[in-house]
């Protein structure tokens, strides 16, 4: 377990970062954290593109239609 420092992106603190500023740093870096929201029965990718549900129209969600650019995204 972590209990000190700092987390740096860009030259931006991660750890300083708050409320919307802070998610939009964890959706272009797609940050999962591994011990909460993970679906046990899914792949690694489909967790990957599951943090990517709130940006998504509501059927493409639902049924699980992440398209070619978000896929090919998500496997960098």
């Amino acid at each position: 377990e972590c209990t000190g420092g700092q987390v740096l992106l860009d030259d931006k603190r991660f750890n300083s970062l708050k409320g919307r500023k802070k998610r939009e740093l964890q959706k272009s870096i797609a940050t999962i954290y591994q011990d909460f929201g993970l679906v046990e029965n899914s792949t690694c990718l489909k967790n990957v593109l599951t943090a990517g549900l709130p940006d998504m129209g509501f059927f493409q969600g639902v049924f699980g239609l992440y398209g070619k650019t978000r896929k090919e995204e998500a496997l960098k």
